[in-house]
């Protein structure tokens, strides 16, 4: 599934999705007060239906982010606004299996990204105020819906590391994006463990059979983007073993175990290649003139449903 950041029926603005194991799509609509539900909601569809909207989720100001949990029975919509007078910004934890609100956390920082960990553990990623030199780790119940302790500050973030293009790497470690590469981090303790220097802008990111994919992109407008290599670092020696040329300025990744390739989208059109994760290479190039192009504001995001 690709998403386009747009204005719908010039009614309100969806930026990010999540797919619910019953494949469901949630949408956070957050544009003010001209949107359904005065902008302040989830948004479930269907795709599969003649019927597309099946249902409408209210929640606090500005839901404009959604992060899945792993199993995907539960997201966490990160809402960037403060509402006025207020000190604190909020998220908001959903049931995407029964459709509704199961808590409002009030936190003084704002969500950048959920870690799920496959031995159970939760990590919510935070960017305090709007520093992006101060960054935090904190440790979530997924089970129990609490925040657990005091978060962690992270450490040695000179290099500008982005927690919304972080991703898990091993039990107890985790990668996030930096100016000019690759910085790891651990997750118990927020201390910085190892760098990979990339260069060419390194963005989005996926874990792959203990292999590590990083796009390339300008971070600018993805329409004026010009790169259009993913990356490849071998996870056990932190190290760059391959580059693979791909569609032009690729802002997103995920894999698909159904088809077992992984799948990059394109910023500046509708593009999308797939790589065989056993070669690391290229299969297919997928052009379609039937979306079109990607407006000004421009950056895609990819899901790939179980």
């Amino acid at each position: 599934i690709v998403g386009y950041r747009q204005v719908v029926k010039g009614q309100y603005v969806v930026e990010d999705f999540a797919v619910s194991p019953d494949n469901l799509i949630f949408l956070p609509v957050s544009w003010f007060k001209i949107a359904v539900d005065d902008g302040n909601c989830v948004l479930v569809a269907d795709i599969e239906s003649e019927d597309l909207l099946k249902d409408s989720i209210t929640t606090s100001l500005w839901p404009t982010y959604i992060y899945s949990f792993l199993d995907r029975t539960k997201a966490l919509v990160g809402h960037p606004g403060i509402i006025w007078g207020d000190t604190d910004v909020v998220s908001t934890e959903l049931d995407v299996v029964n459709r509704k609100v199961i808590k409002t956390f009030r936190v003084t920082a704002l969500l950048d990204n959920v870690l799920s960990f496959e031995d159970g553990g939760t990590y919510l990623l935070y960017t305090q105020g709007w520093s992006p030199y101060q960054q935090f780790i904190q440790r979530f119940d997924a089970e129990g819906d609490s925040i657990i302790g005091e978060p962690y500050e992270l450490e040695e973030i000179s290099s500008g590391a982005a927690l919304v293009n972080a991703v898990v790497v091993s039990q107890d470690e985790f990668a996030a994006q930096g100016s000019k590469g690759i910085v790891f981090f651990n997750c118990n303790t927020g201390v910085l463990t190892d760098e990979v220097t990339l260069g060419d802008s390194p963005d989005r990111c996926l874990v792959h059979n203990g292999k590590l994919y990083v796009c390339h992109n300008t971070g600018g407008l993805m329409k004026h983007g010009n790169h259009n290599k993913v990356s490849v670092i071998d996870l056990e020696s932190k190290s760059v073993i391959k580059t693979i040329e791909v569609c032009n300025a690729p802002c997103d990744i995920a894999y698909s175990a159904a088809t077992n390739k992984i799948v990059v989208v394109s910023g500046v059109g509708t593009v999308i290649t797939f790589i065989d994760p056993e070669t690391d290479s290229v299969t297919n190039t997928l052009v379609s003139d039937e979306v079109g192009d990607v407006d000004e504001w421009g950056y895609l995001r990819l899901r790939i449903p179980e």
